[in-house]
């Protein structure tokens, strides 16, 4: 026997703690983004804020920023020994500052709040290395949403809405949503009037132009 019975339940939890999410990201991409992140709530509850799209004038609106972010704080914290980014998380900023305001742990969640200014979830679409690394798990995830290209008019509500960029032109050719990109928030589904988002299992392999994450 290699550990008493309390360490091997120490050891059986954690393991849980670490398996769950990983799963999840594999089979539903990121849900946790779209469902459970708080910062993502704080977001949305800014959805009607008056933005003016300074990311873009910086260019700075690249999706593919978040892997570089990502890849980053991966090296930082490879080198240090220690989880870099843990320091400066804006989701520690939310959790941590419960039942009180600390200078540090404001400071932290604001700055998704600020990028929220200049376009919808920003911080989620172009910097955050959570929603990057949880998306390169669910790059060929099992379960999502997908458009029935019979059913869609190409109206493109479910374009406006995405909160994420996740559904472009190509989706609507092809049914294909990106994969990476898509947090299942439902809201593609909630405004389609004609039946035509379905969620349910994807293809391995991505069709047509859509393919591409």
């Amino acid at each position: 026997r290699i550990l008493s019975p309390p360490l091997s339940v120490v050891a059986w939890l954690l393991l849980a703690f670490v398996a769950v999410p990983v799963v999840g990201s594999l089979l539903l991409g990121r849900v946790f983004c779209g469902l459970m992140c708080p910062v993502g709530t704080i977001l949305d509850l800014l959805g009607r804020v008056r933005r003016v799209n300074y990311l873009g004038r910086l260019r700075l609106n690249n999706k593919y920023n978040k892997y570089a972010v990502a890849a980053s704080f991966a090296a930082a914290s490879a080198v240090s020994g220690f989880p870099v980014f843990c320091t400066v998380c804006p989701i520690r900023g939310v959790c941590t500052a419960y039942g009180s305001i600390k200078p540090v742990e404001l400071t932290l969640a604001a700055v998704p709040v600020l990028f929220e200014f200049s376009d919808k979830r920003a911080w989620c679409r172009y910097f955050c290395p959570v929603g990057a690394t949880i998306g390169l798990l669910g790059f060929k995830k099992a379960l999502g949403f997908k458009i029935d290209t019979s059913k869609c008019i190409k109206c493109k509500a479910c374009m406006r809405v995405c909160p994420t960029g996740a559904i472009s032109e190509s989706s609507l050719e092809t049914g294909e949503i990106s994969r990476t990109e898509c947090i299942v928030c439902t809201r593609c589904y909630d405004v389609c009037m004609y039946d035509a988002l379905k969620f349910g299992v994807l293809p391995f392999r991505a069709q047509g132009a859509a393919k591409a994450v």
